[in-house]
């Protein structure tokens, strides 16, 4: 169990020497809670990291608060990077991915909107 403190990770690239907690009984159970701090080592890239490996154990709970010392760059200008947890089959995992940035995301759907619209009023007429 996680008391509500701060749990920390060290992770670089995806083949790195990055921070894992494995616990090998499938009855262990992990309760999150707390702060997760992820601690940038100069590599961090976009794609999957695990955190836990509980061999197929029940995971509860959230944890509070998620920050980190630094993201990694999208290479597109448009897009920033976006981190998200997620528990499932015993894992507890952090993915990080480039997000298209919401103004020009927006543009796109009113754009495609419009055309929709201009198509319905030729056909109706």
């Amino acid at each position: 169990m996680l008391d509500g403190g701060i749990s920390e990770f060290e992770l670089d690239t995806l083949v790195g020497p990055n921070d894992l907690v494995t616990m090998t009984t499938s009855t262990t159970a992990l309760t999150l809670g707390g702060d997760l701090s992820i601690i940038n080592l100069g590599g961090l890239q976009f794609g999957d990291y695990t955190l836990f490996d509980l061999s197929g154990g029940p995971i509860s709970g959230t944890f509070s608060s998620l920050s980190f010392s630094s993201l990694p760059e999208p290479q597109d200008p448009n897009q920033f990077a976006v981190a998200r947890i997620e528990t499932s089959s015993g894992d507890v995992v952090l993915s990080i991915f480039a997000a298209p940035e919401p103004a020009s995301l927006g543009l796109v759907v009113l754009g495609s909107l419009g055309l929709v619209r201009r198509r319905r009023r030729r056909t109706c007429t």
